[in-house]
């Protein structure tokens, strides 16, 4: 069975369609530019196998040309992987508003060491009202908890140190001991540095404030909706998607 079609029979599409099995490079082209629906099997999501498409023949074509001129052989199920990947971080751009993927390097989730968890935290600060919320991930990507809850305090400063400190008591009651903090904020670094220097394997971290979009879009859906308490991950809005690294084999 050729690789292309390979490619399309295990995507996360299923292919089984007759008609698709045996089309060739050109013949997708040419349907994807008339917008064959007719060949997808989801109508209602053609914008998404458009996508797919496109990512797939461009894969497609530079796996041909390692294997022609570097003798890299690309196992399909890898370049299916890489293909979804692909696709997933152009919705994530479109639904984050990016100017274009390369933006996505700036916000990507950069996973913790192995046995450590990494915890993401914002708060949310309107009209005299604050909101905060964290969201903490293990070193596959996987949400372990999440949490969101109106805040006291009314200064932009220490609403960011109460929504720390609501996160270390509950990793404290969790018997959490090996945290990888992520925070956006310089000034507050220093000081959150003083709270937890007593637990030698925690971690604060600078970075970038568009890096912590994650933390932030959670914080502003908390607070739009009032949240309090515990946040199960079948409720999150897509704007709070992992988007998660993945490996270039194309460099």
């Amino acid at each position: 069975m050729p690789f292309s079609t390979q490619l399309w029979l295990i995507s996360s599409w299923g292919y089984c369609l007759q008609t698709v099995a045996d089309f060739s490079i050109e013949q997708w082209t040419e349907s994807l530019l008339h917008l064959d629906v007719n060949i997808c099997p989801f109508p209602n999501r053609i914008e998404d196998f458009v996508t797919f498409s496109l990512v797939a023949i461009d894969l497609i074509w530079k796996i041909r040309n390692q294997a022609r001129h570097k003798g890299i052989i690309t196992d399909v199920w890898v370049a299916a992987r890489i293909a979804d990947s692909l696709a997933a971080q152009y919705r994530c751009v479109q639904a984050l508003k990016l100017a274009n993927v390369h933006d996505l390097a700036n916000i990507m989730w950069k996973p913790p060491s192995k046995n450590w968890i990494k915890v993401n935290c914002d708060a949310a600060f309107k009209d005299g009202r604050a909101f905060g919320a964290f969201i903490v991930r293990n070193h596959d990507g996987n949400i372990i908890f999440a949490f969101a809850s109106p805040l006291s305090v009314h200064d932009a400063k220490l609403v960011e140190v109460e929504i720390l400190v609501l996160a270390l008591s509950k990793f404290l009651m969790l018997n959490w001991k090996t945290s990888d903090i992520s925070w956006a904020s310089r000034f507050q670094i220093e000081m959150d540095r003083d709270l937890v220097h007593r637990w030698h394997r925690w971690q604060i971290k600078k970075i970038p404030r568009v890096a912590n979009r994650v933390a932030h879009n959670l914080a502003k859906w908390a607070f739009d909706l009032m949240w309090d308490g515990p946040i199960p991950p079948n409720s999150f809005p897509f704007s709070c998607c992992n988007l998660e690294p993945f490996n270039h084999y194309f460099k």
